[in-house]
Formats: C-alpha cells, sequence, structure tokens
C-alpha cells in the first residue's frame, strides 16, 4: 500500500483532483476534491471521420440584397456605413462583391435594414473533432517512412 499526499496515511489510494492537480488520495482525503477517471482518454491522432454541424455563413447573392435593401430603404452607402461604424469604402467592396463581409459587420447590416444576409449551413467539423484515442491509431507511415519515401522518389 502507497501513503496518501495529503495526509500521509497508508491506505488504498484513489486518483481525485483538487484544485487543478492530480493527487493519490485515502477515502477520507478523496472527498476533499473531485475523483478522476482510472483512464483518461488521450487524443492524440486524426482519423477520417464525416462530422458535420451546423454554422453560419454569409449568403452567396450578400451585394445585392444589400444593396436592394438600400433601394428600398431609401438610403445610400455613406448613410448605412456612418449607421453601422464602418468605412464607406469597405461598404463599396461589399456592395461591389470584391470583398465579403465578416459575420459581425454582417449581422450589423442585417439589423440596419432588416434583411438576412447569415444562414446556417453544414460543414464539415473543425479538426478537433477528428482527434481519436490512441488505442484505435492504425499503424502507418512515419515522418522518416514519408522522409526516407520522398529521398527514394528523387
Amino acid at each position: 500500500m502507497n501513503s496518501c499526499e495529503m495526509c500521509g496515511k497508508n491506505a488504498t489510494l484513489t486518483t481525485t483532483n483538487i484544485a487543478g492537480s492530480s493527487m493519490q488520495l485515502c477515502n477520507n482525503c478523496k472527498r476533499l476534491g473531485s475523483v478522476e477517471n482510472q483512464k483518461p482518454s488521450s487524443k492524440s491522432f486524426f482519423k477520417n471521420k464525416k462530422k458535420t454541424q451546423p454554422t453560419k455563413q454569409i449568403v452567396d447573392n450578400y451585394s445585392s440584397v444589400i444593396a436592394k435593401a438600400l433601394e428600398e430603404k431609401g438610403y445610400n452607402a455613406h448613410q448605412l456605413a456612418r449607421a453601422i461604424n464602418l468605412k464607406e469604402s469597405s461598404l463599396n467592396k461589399f456592395l461591389t462583391a470584391k470583398l465579403q463581409p465578416d459575420l459581425e459587420i454582417a449581422k450589423k447590416i442585417e439589423n440596419f435594414l432588416e434583411i438576412t444576409l447569415i444562414e446556417e449551413s453544414t460543414q464539415e467539423a473543425p479538426i478537433e473533432d477528428y482527434l481519436v484515442d490512441e488505442e484505435e491509431e492504425q499503424p502507418g507511415n512515419s515522418l522518416g517512412d514519408l522522409i526516407k519515401k520522398q529521398l527514394n522518389n528523387k
């Protein structure tokens, strides 16, 4: 048996998290923290898992939607730019589709002109969702193998 890292008592120990630190504690001391899983899942390798989740993106015809709304509301580009605290040159780039607004600016334009520029779409999940447990790791090429292969191809 080992000794408790908190009180020093010889007893059966449990891995416990106290204030962000993992400690081996006896049954009496483990109530001071939260018991950790005995086998933490470590994620380190990539695997092609197709996961989709909804994301927000700007509509394809954003320039014509903005221009049409400006015309209907009777505003010009200068007035819109001042109202949403944006450079008029940037707004002109949006109106000519030379530049796509980011989501924050698009939301401001939506609110001011009472239009819809942002839509939900499904795209591949971010790279973190492709991480898998080490136990699922498939044997493959190491970086050294790839370098050797590249050198042999020359």
